[in-house]
């Protein structure tokens, strides 16, 4: 369907058509008391996506929420158009479009874009608001070259901060200026991008200072004097901080300075960066009468700090509070350890007497050149570079072999060894010495059968993991397996490849991974009070027992309708937690 048949059919909805050519179609629009004219440009992925809609006359309406600034644009049938605004009215990657119906797609993509300006043009107040929530949008079009990389959190209002750019003529893989906020003590000193911060084969430029404003003024409009923005940027700030500025100024002398600032605004975080030089050495223009001289030119800031990457990874900076004794670095504890470490727990560590060998490396996390590394530091050391807000620590500690003290000095304790014998004893001892630190056992089966996990600690009133040891049905009786399994215990479940040495559980990554997953997602949910102590969770793989006649399948393996669901444990004939 060509543009000139999409605007019959908008004429037909009572749309006015103000024209249409060549891949655009115009139309003209009445908010509140303006009249608006939108041009759509169709474009090569129109229907499966929406059109590109732009308000043209651009210039006229000054500063707009979800409206860029004015632009000049040409098309691929050689149509200039000019000031003209892109409408920011949402992806259409998260729309569902009939593109059968091309028609419909244009008029569902014009009126979301209509409804942009019922706020923007009608009620000023709305509009400026709008623009502080999209601060970062708007600070585009302002700066200038490449964004400035923050390290390092303030605990003050002020901070001043190291400030480094690539040497000219440098042939270095990180070439974007760099900010260290002094006295850094956040990030590991193996994070690659700080080392390169603090590497002598850059050049230390001026003075730097990390500011957290208390109030934001609407973000500067293109070609908008950046001196008297920044001044009212600092008129806006309350009395008292305005002061704490004037004071340091006077200390604060340089041919340039980096401010670097950060604002909250309702509930989001804004950044921006300004970089001011002076021909010669002048008072820090941090108040209103010390702007003389100084020239500004505007940056993005990327913060590379653990109250932005960390939630801007899907985790939590709650969590940096909260430390966590991994015991087991196999398959499955390998991806437990990066999956703690990317949700932003704080304090991770690590233990396993066992060194990686390249017969696991097809279903563990570690790379052929860690061969021979003892697993839990390989996995430290892999991890660091990634997580700079973690700090890992290594142990090859066995798990029965752990102290009282070093138990009860952890948040959570997570056991991924895959030994039941072992598991038991020291559900006993951790209830035997009073030792409430929580504990998540995990384990998977053979073949993709499935995977559990469990919860269990504190006072163990909501059960303990002997309960899940006990006869399903019975008097109390124990299993030498926990009764949570899809198979019956006392079979052999190992193979191997030659001889009885090289005896192996058959798994895959995808197993390992599945099960892991089930053991950090409860562990988080914990740590952030989504759920408590008691649970067990499984999966059941989705197999035929016919296809493994030499295994005998439990009852539960039939029975079982909880897939991923979290269930008490608690079994009142337990004789080690309910007494």
């Amino acid at each position: 369907m060509i543009a000139s048949e999409i605007a019959s059919y908008l004429t037909a909805q009572q749309c006015v058509v103000a024209g249409s050519s060549e891949g655009t179609i115009r139309t003209s629009h009445e908010i509140g008391t303006y009249s608006i004219e939108i041009v759509g440009i169709l474009g090569s992925g129109f229907p499966h996506a929406l059109p590109d809609y732009y308000l043209c006359n651009r210039g006229t309406f000054g500063r707009l929420a979800h409206v860029g600034w004015p632009k000049m644009l040409i098309l691929e049938s050689n149509e200039t158009l000019e000031d003209i605004g892109l409408i920011c009215s949402g992806s259409s990657d998260a729309l569902a479009l009939d593109f059968h119906t091309p028609e419909k797609v244009y008029l569902a993509g014009l009126t979301k874009a209509i409804a942009t300006f019922d706020r923007a043009l009608v009620d000023s107040e709305c509009n400026d608001e709008e623009c502080l929530l999209e601060f970062a949008g708007h600070w585009q079009f302002a700066v200038e070259q490449m964004p400035i990389v923050l390290f390092g959190e303030s605990p003050d209002r002020l901070a001043e901060i190291v400030c480094s750019r690539e040497k000219p003529g440098a042939e270095s893989r990180y070439s974007k200026p760099i900010a260290l906020v002094k006295g850094i003590d956040s990030h590991s000193k193996n994070y690659w991008p700080r080392k390169q911060g603090e590497s002598e084969e850059r050049i230390k430029s001026g003075k730097g200072l990390l500011i957290e404003l208390s109030n934001l003024p609407t973000p500067p409009a293109p070609g908008e004097c950046l001196v008297q923005w920044w001044m009212n940027c600092l008129q806006a700030q309350p009395a008292n901080e305005r002061k704490l500025l004037r004071d340091k100024a006077r200390h604060f002398r340089s041919k340039e300075l980096w401010i670097l600032c950060h604002a909250r605004y309702q509930d989001q975080d804004v950044w921006f960066a300004l970089i001011a030089t002076s021909s010669q050495k002048e008072r820090a223009p941090l108040a209103v009468d010390l702007l003389q001289g100084w020239a500004f030119s505007a940056r993005k800031v990327e913060p590379h700090t653990r109250n932005y990457l960390i939630p801007r990874g899907g985790g939590s900076a709650a969590l940096q509070e909260k430390s966590i004794l991994l015991v087991g670095c196999g398959s499955v504890g390998s991806i437990v350890a990066n999956s703690l470490a990317s949700s932003g727990v704080g304090k991770l560590a690590l233990s396993d007497h066992d060194r990686f060998c390249l017969d696991n490396l097809y279903r563990h996390s570690l790379d052929m050149l860690w061969d021979g590394s003892l697993k839990s530091h390989a996995i430290a050391a892999s991890l660091r570079s990634k997580y700079p807000f973690t700090v890992f620590e290594c142990f090859e500690t066995k798990l029965l072999e752990f102290s009282e003290d070093d138990l009860k000095s952890y948040d959570l304790v997570i056991v991924a060894i895959g030994n039941s014998t072992h598991e038991f004893a020291f559900n006993e001892r951790m209830i035997g010495n009073g030792i409430e630190t929580p504990v998540i056992y995990t384990w998977l089966e053979p073949n993709g059968i499935g995977g559990h996990a469990v919860l269990a600690g504190g006072d163990y009133q909501d059960g303990c993991h002997q309960c899940n040891f006990l006869i399903p049905g019975g008097d109390g009786e124990r299993m030498l397996t926990p009764n949570l399994n899809f198979l019956k215990e006392d079979q052999s479940v190992t193979k191997h490849l030659g001889s009885c040495g090289s005896l192996f559980l058959p798994y895959s990554e995808i197993d390992s991974s599945q099960t892991a997953n089930l053991a950090a997602r409860l562990a988080v949910r914990f740590l952030l009070g989504k759920t408590m102590l008691g649970r067990k969770s499984s999966w059941r793989g989705d197999l035929d027992p016919e296809d493994f006649s030499e295994l005998q399948f439990s009852d539960r393996f039939y029975q079982f309708e909880s897939q991923l669901k979290e269930l008490p444990i608690k079994n009142r004939l337990c004789k080690l937690c309910s007494e």
